[in-house]
């Protein structure tokens, strides 16, 4: 094999290690989302029978990503076991979001159940950029 060929193999085998080794070891850039707050903020002034859940959180994460939107679901738990589910959408440079959600679950012939917790996740869509140069 002349030393042409040689050279080019080589080159090629190196420039494959590369990529390989970009894939196994490079970390998922990610955000790190942290709720700050979650908190009941009192009665609706649209719907008196309503109240309103604020939302609150802060994301860390790589330069690189770019967060497109949070999805949020908020659970409500009442005093008789009930679940209501909230879900809501954010665009990426929101950090609180509120809810309006009955203030008590009524089941006929029953007495009205006091909410009894909250319970929330947020969802982070992202986008990410990376860029390498190899020369040669």
């Amino acid at each position: 094999m002349n030393k042409f060929k040689l050279m080019t193999l080589l080159l090629v085998l190196a420039c494959g290690m590369e990529i390989i080794r970009a894939r196994t070891v490079a970390p998922i850039a990610g955000s790190q989302i942290e709720i700050t707050e979650i908190k009941n903020a009192g009665v609706s002034a649209a719907k008196e029978t309503h109240s309103i859940v604020q939302i609150s959180w802060t994301t860390q994460g790589a330069p690189e990503v770019k967060i497109s939107s949070f999805e949020l679901l908020l659970e409500v738990t009442y005093a008789d076991g009930f679940v209501e589910k909230s879900p809501a959408k954010a665009t990426g440079s929101a950090r609180s979001s509120r809810f309006e959600v009955p203030t008590l679950h009524r089941v006929p012939s029953q007495p009205a159940a006091e909410m009894k917790s909250f319970k929330v996740n947020i969802t982070a869509n992202y986008s990410e950029t990376t860029t390498k140069q190899v020369s040669l």
